[in-house]
């Protein structure tokens, strides 16, 4: 009897806060959100998709009269603490390992806050390939393959949609689904054709990031067209000045140097090569990945390792004895201990 009368007045507490809401403050809360992106689907429902493991979200209810229930949709994150700042979540529904829906009574007058976190140490592995672009069969066998090895996420150096169409980035949220982790992404030249640019920053990421996981600090860059500005690069070089990680990773699209005779599939200038080669050996980066050339190659640069990883489902741009196949590049990190391993499909 006790059960069910406590069963009998859980419901009806659910039921009297229901009542309230749908009574109360109708407009959306201004939403702000550190680490993600946000799409409003409703008044009161947001997607928001991770670019980090740590995501920080504030509302603004300070215009409300009266509080007001809000369901947020968190994906591309493995969540394993939520802290709060003047809310607590009302319910907690996991989706996915990457995805889970969570919602909460927001306080009217205020700035309520919610920060969701990823658990990273210093042992962990990632995976970093890049060009799939309109090789959906290979891509779909190359995201299999990395889950059977269970690395901890994954970075696409670029070219993820073959010409920044709508349909085509739906496309590749839909396969990407299949990921079973984290799934980290750079802006290609053929990711900003048309209205691409918005798109994925609408969908996927800033145009330019960083984050954290474990000991390692992850640069991922924008040179889609070939070029970075004076404000991208000062962050860059901020960013390896103030860094305090043991490992530093860069991730871009264009590589600053072709490493096939006489060819030039770089960034535009042989000063903003030069400019990124000698930051990277400046700062003593870990390790550069590039994309763009469809190939695999490994070479080092003013004492820096560079890998372009280009094999992701795009056309092959050389010989299978020079590079030509199709594969990601396996990264283990373990303390100050690094290992790079391409894997071949």
């Amino acid at each position: 009897m006790k059960k069910l009368s406590f069963a009998i007045g859980f419901v009806l507490v659910i039921l009297l806060v229901t009542g309230c809401l749908s009574k109360a403050q109708t407009e959306p809360a201004a939403i702000v959100a550190d680490g993600a992106v946000v799409t409003a689907t409703g008044s009161s429902s947001y997607t928001l998709r991770a670019y980090r493991p740590e995501i920080h979200v504030v509302f603004d209810t300070k215009e409300w009269q009266a509080p007001h229930g809000v369901s947020i949709i968190l994906t591309n994150v493995a969540v394993q603490a939520v802290s709060t700042r003047g809310l607590a979540p009302v319910t907690v529904e996991i989706l996915s390992p990457t995805s889970a829906r969570y919602q909460f009574i927001l306080p009217p007058g205020t700035t309520p806050a919610v920060s969701f976190v990823t658990a990273t140490g210093p042992a962990f592995s990632f995976a970093v390939f890049g060009d799939n672009r309109d090789g959906r069969d290979v891509y779909l066998s190359l995201l299999d393959k990395i889950n059977a090895l269970r690395p901890e996420f994954a970075v696409n150096g670029g070219d993820l949609v073959p010409a920044g169409r709508a349909g085509e980035y739906e496309q590749f949220l839909a396969d990407s689904a299949r990921l079973t982790i984290p799934y980290y992404t750079a802006l290609g030249n053929h990711d900003i054709q048309g209205d691409g640019r918005t798109l994925y920053n609408r969908l996927l990421a800033p145009n330019y990031y960083d984050f954290v996981w474990g000991n390692s600090l992850f640069l991922v860059l924008d040179n889609a067209d070939g070029d970075m500005d004076a404000r991208q690069l000062a962050w860059l070089e901020n960013k390896l000045k103030e860094r305090t990680a043991r490992h530093t990773f860069i991730i871009m699209h264009k590589p600053p140097f072709d490493p096939r005779p006489g060819r030039s599939h770089t960034v535009n200038s042989r000063e903003l090569a030069d400019r990124l080669q000698n930051l990277a050996a400046q700062y003593g980066v870990t390790a550069v990945f590039c994309s763009h050339i469809h190939m695999y190659y490994q070479g080092e640069r003013l004492g820096v390792p560079y890998y372009i990883t280009g094999g992701a489902g795009a056309p092959l741009y050389a010989a299978r004895a020079a590079g030509g196949v199709y594969h990601f590049v396996l990264v283990k990190v373990n303390g100050d201990v690094v290992e790079i391993t391409p894997v071949q499909l």
